[in-house]
């Protein structure tokens, strides 16, 4: 999904959702928007946008990665964990943050929120849209 005129994907007073394999890349205003909606699976997801994710009211029981196992991930990485934060300028969470074992994880986990934590977001700074 891209080139939306506002969000890439929008959840409102939604439960129970998987995201998983979707590019988001280029919105005006957030990749990711989610409005009292929780409990759902985030993952495997390719965000490229200047505000990638904005959560507003009650998202509990949301989960912004799956349990780190042996598949080729959105970008080409040997695992799937969380998902891919870039930005338009090279300088999101994933392209920046080490990844010194070469698992394709980032070493630290992306906190967007108290509520929101990617613990295994995706690395690679070489990718592109």
């Amino acid at each position: 999904m891209g080139l939306n005129t506002r969000y890439g994907i929008y959840l409102g007073s939604s439960i129970s959702n998987v995201l998983s394999g979707n590019r988001i890349v280029s919105n005006s205003e957030y990749g990711l928007y989610l409005m009292d909606s929780g409990y759902s699976s985030i993952y495997n997801n390719y965000l490229n946008n200047t505000n990638n994710a904005y959560f507003e009211g009650t998202n509990s029981g949301m989960s912004l990665n799956t349990t780190k196992i042996r598949e080729t991930n959105i970008v080409g990485g040997p695992y799937l964990g969380g998902n891919f934060w870039a930005t338009p300028e090279s300088d999101g969470f994933s392209q920046t943050e080490l990844d010194t074992n070469g698992d394709g994880i980032c070493d630290a986990a992306y906190t967007l929120s108290n509520e929101s934590i990617d613990y295994l977001p995706l690395a690679g700074s070489n990718v592109t849209n």
